[in-house]
């Protein structure tokens, strides 16, 4: 493409529903090459868009996009060869029509995947041969995307939000702009409460919220962004609903499907659900604190994978020729504060202790083991904070016979909660034993 008016776009700073005009110049491509031990070769294309944090450029897509495991299932031979970004040829102020594929040449080093949620970022990738022109404009900054306490007292049910991606069966049948290569926006309605994850047994990963809308392949990875609400006043006046900015609240995952042999968009349920900003956020944290995910000696990526989808190991690494490195990061319950006090009425003891994160994210299947060297009378399991965490039905609270050693489980704990155990007893019971998972 030449440098005419024709292929050229002025980089608009109006908004629309509180969503910057041109946001969609930073929503890309991404190709993903999976290959296995004999040469057979599979491409898969989706969406991904750029977050400016501090000063590095990060690429946020989902985690199926570049894990074969989470994309086949855990039987596929196939693993990650290689990955490329579109990028778009961009000048002063100036947007072109003109965009390229190029190869991340650092991935092994740059790719990070959640453990549980379907999300993943590539750090500050280097990209092979890239002309200076062809540059990354941020669809986002770091502030820009909606943390647990954003999802909880902001953003609700029957909330519009729109989602911009690059939908369509493959690359021979896309549906956007296939002129200037620019993603499509569509509109949808959160349908569940956005300040927990919503769980559904045909969903495989966790933190998730669910939308009214038309997800269709190809939309994997697109940002959901929440649409602004209420009213902007000047300084000192007063009056309409409080205003609640435009925010990234998660990033389009998926979509129900009914069973039958019609194509896909005639098996749409028109309900979607997308992975929620907190798995974002705890990613791009990695990159602030390199000691959250634990390298581990090279491990099979392919059998690392569906262990992760299994039990959630901490890591996936790289094996062999031509395979490439994902490390995932998993969040683990810690014991944070023990307090006794004694009850005026009853003069019984009530021994509390306190579990939560030890780093920020959602906890996959946590267990806690408490032993005491006293006898207890009674205990009471809470959840502290929004609602949202689930009980672990294939293991159900242990009490030991003596009434002095005591285990429970979670399904799965969000981001923002606490466990809170009370025992009571007719005597102090002292440092417990603790053991968490």
């Amino acid at each position: 493409m030449g440098d005419s008016c024709a292929d050229a776009r002025p980089v608009s700073l109006g908004h629309v529903s509180g969503i910057p005009v041109d946001v969609g110049f930073g929503v890309t491509r991404i190709r993903s090459w999976f290959r296995d031990e004999i040469g057979n070769e599979r491409g898969v294309h989706g969406t991904g868009f750029w977050v400016r944090d501090r000063e590095r450029d990060i690429y946020v897509t989902n985690r199926h996009n570049v894990d074969p495991v989470l994309k086949y299932g855990a039987d596929t031979k196939l693993k990650l060869d290689h990955v490329e970004l579109e990028l778009r040829r961009m000048g002063p102020g100036v947007a072109h029509s003109e965009t390229r594929f190029f190869r991340v040449a650092n991935l092994s080093s740059a790719l990070r995947a959640s453990v549980i949620a379907d999300c993943a970022i590539i750090v500050a990738p280097d990209l092979d041969d890239r002309p200076s022109d062809f540059r990354v404009s941020a669809a986002a900054d770091f502030q820009a995307i909606a943390d647990q306490d954003w999802l909880n007292d902001r953003v609700h049910g029957m909330d519009t939000a729109s989602f911009i991606g690059f939908p369509g069966m493959n690359a021979s049948q896309a549906w956007w702009d296939e002129e200037w290569n620019y993603p499509i926006a569509r509109s949808c309605v959160i349908a569940s409460p956005p300040g927990r994850s919503f769980a559904n047994k045909q969903i495989k990963t966790a933190d998730v919220t669910l939308v009214s809308g038309f997800s269709f392949r190809g939309s994997s990875g697109s940002p959901v962004v929440a649409h602004q609400k209420g009213f902007k006043v000047g300084q000192g006046l007063d009056g309409g609903p409080e205003f609640v900015p435009a925010k990234v609240v998660g990033i389009m995952s998926g979509h129900f499907e009914t069973d039958g042999s019609e194509p896909e968009m005639f098996r749409h349920t028109g309900l979607s659900y997308f992975t929620r900003s907190t798995s974002i956020l705890e990613l791009l944290g990695t990159t602030h604190e390199p000691t959250i995910g634990v390298a581990v000696p090279p491990i099979d990526q392919r059998s690392a994978a569906a262990q992760i989808i299994a039990q959630g190991p901490s890591t996936i690494s790289e094996s062999g020729q031509g395979t490439t490195a994902m490390m995932a990061v998993r969040p683990k319950l810690v014991f944070r504060k023990r307090s006794a006090s004694r009850h005026p009425k009853t003069n019984l003891v009530t021994t509390a202790l306190t579990f939560e994160a030890g780093t920020p994210g959602l906890v996959s299947e946590p267990e806690i083991t408490v032993e005491f060297s006293r006898p207890f009378r009674d205990v009471l399991f809470s959840v502290e904070g929004m609602g949202g965490a689930q009980r672990n039905d294939k293991f159900p609270p242990e009490v030991s016979a003596d009434k002095r050693r005591y285990r429970c489980g979670l399904a799965y704990l969000p981001p923002n909660q606490r466990i809170v155990l009370q025992f009571t007893s007719e005597d102090e019971l002292g440092e417990p034993s603790i053991a968490t998972i």
